[in-house]
């Protein structure tokens, strides 16, 4: 049916089944109407009608406008809350940068300035709408000078105090302690002390200024007025004094021997100071005056561990009542600029404890047992150490073996172990094993970057027990000596470790070029944790057992170590010999087996040690040679050997451990000092007990040091910038070797007389 239009289909019943719901069923007929003229009733038309819509229909009057319209709309307004949100976010993200910025500025400023001087830097340049810029302008730019006076327009911010107390605290024996150490290790002990020193400043009141150097400066009355001035900065650096022993004690595991003898050396000055803000470049808050500078002569003419005090100060604390706090210095200080002055000591603690001197080394406490050897069978007891200050020294040396083994298991990864045996070879002596070469493993990216995961991995217990019994039992076996003892041994280890870290520099963010470059640069000493544990591990035990005299010596009495080693390198084929013993002993076959995961690990472990310990004897002629034409045929100009990776290899650690050895003699003059006297004792000892040279030791030892610097100590140091691997590290020991030079040839004669009578002369 279109319109009036009807069109016949069919019989059947043809409409679309889809739209059966939609049908109209209706009778022909209606009431009251006539369709033909005729009447129609339920009796003459009995037939109903039944009408659905088809598709050609729904096509008809089907349209999709309104959805478009709605679809439109709706996105339109999704887009809108999208813009508005986007908009609101960033200015959201840039208000939170703002104030981020704004907290950090004021951070900055909060620790360069008092919190009064902050608030007028902040008013004074707030004016003009744009305090930050302002604030800048004020503190980088020097103020602008008037062409016809010379003075200054922008008015500066300083004030007059006339009551304060200034304090000059500096680190005796940094210097010192700072040259046998990795820049990374000296950092450490200045942010964890001076964060202390910060931490009890701000409990008490005290205003710090600044740190020059290892020197901390504080005051006290200033900015804000304080009449306790004097008594708040004796408090203060009796605490400061009192942190710095617990810090340095704490600290000697991580950064070694001799952290904990640092001492802290302090003067106090009470009086009138200029204080401001200093602009330029890097400007803050800075203090001036007479008082600062007795202040600084306070400290630079005291004592390690002790606090001294001017006359100044020492007449506001009697006037309080307080002169039970401190007593008269005997002697009349000379200081700079002052003349002779009268001083005073404040009552500590520690000043009770007699550190008078600033040495680097504590007094030691020897057992009563001088006969390591019979120690040695009770190998893998954690046995108390023979010297009160060995556990330290123990402590830390398990603390860098144990890093540097967790670096062989992560550089491992999965490879199994193996329990090893039939480690001693009896049969050979360790100097009919020396190698001329010593092969490296080759590189490999994956076990490369599985050593920057090493800090992540956990070491089994009994291996750190095993560990820290094996150090015992090694700290155990070092004989009573002035030189060659535990604390010497420790000293080569640091020494080995710092010259190691200049050549194993962990990178972030490694990629396999640069890992490949750095192991091709240090012969692959980067890439080989073994070859690393080796090393330091040599380095420890390079001196086991050492008799207190010469090689020369022991074959002179036909000693029975020397009829055993045949007479050559008598000391370190002993020290060689005992290392290996240990690690064949059942007490550690868990330690052996993480390092060495199979024998032929083991195999080329020992052939390191073995290289390592005999290169440590620098009088034998024919080692010398041999390391000599080693390095010529590594190193020299012209060369054409195929194979020259495993020679420079071998020649540089063999060379590493040589300059840890005699580190010393590349460290700052007051190191070298120490253990030149500790080894003029030695030889005195061993002259005096009939077991030494005809000539006492006194009688050579000037002319001996210079020998011994132009033929071995500077040829060595050139030899560690010549291989190219140390970096700035080789140019540090050859300055300290030439300085060491010049101050011993001009002030040797003096040493000499000061050691003969300390040690020759029954004093």
């Amino acid at each position: 049916i279109t319109s009036s239009k009807v069109s016949f289909l069919g019989s059947e019943d043809l409409h679309e089944k889809e739209y059966q719901s939609m049908g109209k069923v209706f009778d022909l007929r209606a009431s009251g109407s006539d369709f033909t003229g005729t009447y129609l009733s339920e009796t003459f038309c009995p037939y109903r009608v039944a009408v659905y819509p088809s598709s050609s229909m729904h096509s008809d009057f089907e349209t999709k406008s309104a959805l478009m319209t709605t679809i439109g709309i709706a996105s339109i307004f999704v887009f809108t809350i999208m813009v508005f949100a986007l908009y609101d976010f960033l200015v959201e993200r840039r208000q939170k940068f703002l104030a981020e910025q704004a907290h950090k500025s004021t951070a900055i400023v909060s620790s360069l300035f008092p919190k009064i001087v902050r608030d007028r830097l902040f008013d004074d340049n707030d004016r003009n709408g744009n305090a930050k810029r302002g604030l800048q302008n004020f503190l980088s730019h020097p103020p602008k000078l008037d062409q016809e006076d010379g003075m200054s327009n922008d008015r500066p911010i300083a004030d007059l105090f006339k009551n304060a107390t200034v304090m000059f605290g500096d680190i005796a024996g940094f210097t010192a302690w700072s040259s046998t150490r990795q820049p990374t290790e000296v950092f450490i002990l200045l942010e964890t002390l001076y964060s202390a020193f910060d931490r009890i400043a701000t409990q008490m009141g005290v205003f710090k200024v600044e740190t020059i150097g290892d020197c901390y400066v504080a005051v006290t009355g200033l900015p804000n007025v304080q009449a306790d001035h004097h008594m708040r900065m004796v408090r203060f650096a009796r605490r400061c004094l009192d942190e710095m022993i617990v810090v340095t004690k704490e600290l000697e595991v991580t950064l070694g021997p001799d952290t904990s003898n640092l001492g802290f050396r302090v003067g106090l000055h009470s009086g009138a100071v200029t204080a401001g803000v200093l602009r330029g470049q890097k400007a803050r808050f800075q203090i001036f005056g007479d008082t600062v500078n007795m202040a600084a002569r306070m400290e630079s003419t005291g004592i390690r561990n002790r606090i001294q005090i001017s006359q100044s100060t020492a007449e506001l604390l009697e006037q309080d009542g307080r002169d039970h706090w401190f007593h008269k210095r005997d002697d009349i200080v000379q200081a700079k600029g002052k003349g002779q002055v009268q001083t005073y000591w404040i009552r500590t603690k520690s000043s009770s404890a007699g550190k008078m001197e600033d040495t680097l080394e504590s007094k030691e406490t020897h057992m009563s047992n001088t006969n390591p050897r019979a120690s040695s069978h009770h190998r893998g007891n954690n046995s108390v150490p023979k010297r009160r200050n060995n556990q330290t020294l123990i402590d830390w040396q398990v603390a860098l073996l144990s890093r540097l083994i967790k670096q062989i298991v992560a550089h491992r990864g999965r490879q199994t172990t193996q329990l090893l045996s039939n480690l001693v070879t009896k049969e050979v002596l360790p100097r009919e094993l020396i190698a001329e070469k010593i092969s490296m493993p080759e590189f490999s990216h994956e076990k490369s970057k599985r050593c920057l995961e090493a800090t992540s991995v956990e070491l089994p217990e009994v291996v750190l027990q095993q560990l820290k019994d094996l150090v015992t039992a090694i700290a155990l076996l070092y004989n009573d000596n002035s030189f060659h003892n535990f604390n010497h041994a420790c000293h080569v280890t640091m020494t080995a470790n710092k010259l190691l870290s200049r050549v194993v520099v962990p990178i972030e963010q490694n990629t396999d070029e640069i890992m490949k470059e750095a192991h091709d640069f240090s012969y692959g000493l980067t890439s080989d944790p073994l070859t690393q544990f080796a090393i330091v591990f040599s380095a420890l035990i390079h001196d086991l057992e050492h008799p207190g005299v010469t090689n020369g010596q022991l074959v002179e009495e036909e000693n029975r170590l020397a009829t055993l080693y045949h007479g050559e390198s008598v000391a370190e084929q002993h020290s060689i010999d005992l290392t290996l013993e240990l690690l064949a002993g059942s007490d550690y076959k868990d330690l052996v087996s993480c390092i060495c995961a199979n024998e032929e690990e083991f195999a080329r472990f020992r052939q390191l040690v073995i290289n390592c310990v005999l290169a440590t004897d620098v009088f034998d002629k024919e080692l010398l040679a041999m390391r000599n034409s080693r390095w010529e045929k590594a190193f020299s100009t012209g060369n054409k050997h195929g194979d020259t990776f495993d020679f420079k290899a071998t020649i540089v650690i063999e060379h590493l451990i040589q300059a840890a050895d005699v580190g010393h003699t590349m460290q700052h003059w007051h190191v070298y000092q120490k253990w030149n006297e500790k080894l003029f004792a030695e030889m005195c000892e061993s002259h005096k007990a009939g077991r030494g040279p005809v000539k006492a030791p006194a009688e050579t030892w000037y002319q001996g040091e210079l020998w011994f610097f132009d033929n071995y100590i500077i040829p060595l140091a050139r030899k560690l910038k010549d291989c190219g691997v140390f970096g700035v590290n080789s140019d540090e020991c050859l300055m300290y070797a030439l300085e060491n030079r010049k101050e011993w040839e001009s002030k040797g004669h003096q040493v000499v007389a000061e050691l003969m009578e300390k040690y020759c002369n029954g004093n």
